[in-house]
């Protein structure tokens, strides 16, 4: 299944998808928020989600999954002290003798 086209395979017009975005947001009693903010979102409940980062990338239309670490590498978990201490704790571990 394709989003953003219709069963023939036609894009669907920008003014139409606005105006049906916007009756939804009004019908569910929401504040409405831009196409712009909902790829974002979109993208950021992925990540939360989960998903590794080859995974979102096609999902967010990137030809690369330099544009998806590049924009939203951020939002995935661990961090720089983490990788320091995860491979501290490895090596530590390597340099062990066999029991």
């Amino acid at each position: 299944m394709r989003v953003g086209v219709r069963p023939d395979g036609r894009p669907f017009s920008t003014s139409a998808v606005s105006l049906r975005a916007k009756q939804a947001w009004n019908a569910a009693g929401l504040r409405p928020i831009t196409r712009h903010e909902f790829r974002h979102t979109f993208a950021s409940l992925m990540i939360a989600a989960g998903v590794n980062p080859k995974s979102t990338a096609p999902f967010m239309g990137h030809a690369s999954i330099t544009v998806t670490l590049d924009r939203y590498g951020h939002l995935f978990p661990g961090s720089v002290e983490e990788a320091a201490g995860l491979l501290a704790a490895y090596l530590a571990e390597a340099q062990e003798p066999p029991s």
